[in-house]
């Protein structure tokens, strides 16, 4: 009875730590899917704001593409000199790098630069002309 016991508690074990598992894969491909949502989203207000530039015969300047935006990305810490020390699923603006980042719970980045998508091989599918941000490994470094 008391070898059934054992065996009883070590399954139960087993299937709560196969659960875990497969929970925390399942927090990783929903904060890749958040992740992909917020770019998209940054993309289409920054085409917005190039279409306004352009009726007004302005231009887009270079740098922080979340001044462009009417509100930051949820979990948007800010413009740094020196990436802030235990980010974990947020954003930040790298002003030595000139990108803005995305740093996962798994410490894994993403580094985006704001760029005029003419003659871009890297730009969003759809766009023909304006903006984009265009993931960019370099800024990781």
């Amino acid at each position: 009875m008391r070898k059934l016991t054992y065996f009883v508690v070590l399954l139960g074990a087993l299937a709560l730590l196969a659960l875990l598992r497969e929970t925390l894969q399942l927090q990783q491909e929903i904060q890749q899917a958040t992740h992909a949502a917020v770019v998209s989203a940054m993309r289409a207000e920054l085409m917005e704001s190039w279409v306004r530039l352009q009726v007004a015969s302005s231009s887009l300047e270079p740098g922080n593409p979340v001044r462009w935006l009417r509100h930051a990305p949820q979990a948007y810490l800010g413009e740094f000199r020196q990436p802030p020390p235990q980010v974990q699923a947020a954003w930040f603006y790298d002003l030595s790098q000139g990108c803005l980042v995305y740093v996962f719970a798994g410490g894994e980045k993403a580094a985006y630069r704001l760029k005029t998508t003419a003659g871009l091989s890297g730009a969003a599918r759809g766009v023909i002309g304006g903006v984009d941000l265009v993931k960019d490994a370099s800024c990781n470094e």
